[in-house]
């Protein structure tokens, strides 16, 4: 939900106009919103594989789990709906909200009780 809710944020701060807009060369090949930075896909994605990393730190999860949210940011540039600034900043944004959650729930929440490497 935090993910979400900051993507939706930093598009209405940074309004960017989508790939297919600024070079009608493009062909869109999917659905699209208003603004391109961040993107959104891949900033979720990218928070559910570094926290699922941290909570689960077993590489056969791990791997499969990378792969599909690198799958996922190439395929928001393959549609034509976002830059490659974009997807890195969804990568970059999702990354640190993956390991963020974590480490406030071990923080705040579980404090002594359990700790999360």
């Amino acid at each position: 939900i935090m993910a979400a809710a900051l993507s939706l944020t930093l598009k209405t701060i940074f309004v960017r106009e989508r790939p297919f807009v600024t070079y009608p060369d493009i062909v869109k090949l999917s659905v699209a919103g208003n603004s391109s930075f961040p993107s959104g896909h891949t900033l979720e994605a990218f928070a559910v594989v570094v926290a699922f990393s941290i909570l689960v730190p077993k590489r056969k999860i791990f791997i499969p789990l990378f792969i599909w949210a690198l799958v996922v940011a190439y395929s928001r540039m393959a549609l034509g709906v976002h830059y490659p600034s974009d997807v890195l900043g969804g990568i970059i944004i999702g990354s640190f909200i993956g390991w963020l959650v974590p480490w406030l729930i071990n923080k705040f929440y579980l404090s002594d009780k359990i700790r999360i490497s």
